[in-house]
């Protein structure tokens, strides 16, 4: 299947044809704007769906606990430096 139409721009075009677009339905007053609620409820829904994937959830843990280690372990170091900083 050959593509067509917004496929065959180039992604300068798309991003261009875009912002003319918001400019213009703000202009017009007719632009969807978000309120408290549904800010709320769109972003938990997005939160369950990541939280949803548990092998995801597992990894972003792992790699927050390794950073933890990490930033106790540099600041000991810095703390027991005779100049502050580490070696």
């Amino acid at each position: 299947m050959s593509k067509r139409g917004f496929a065959l721009m180039d992604r300068e075009r798309l991003r261009e044809l875009a912002r003319r677009g918001g400019k213009a339905v703000h202009a017009k007053g007719k632009a969807h704007e978000w309120d408290r609620e549904q800010a709320r409820a769109n972003g938990r829904k997005g939160g369950l769906a990541v939280s949803a994937n548990r092998a995801h959830m597992r990894e972003l843990s792992r790699r927050a606990h390794e950073k933890q280690e990490a930033d106790l372990a540099e600041a000991i170091e810095r703390a027991t430096a005779p100049d502050g900083r580490p070696s």
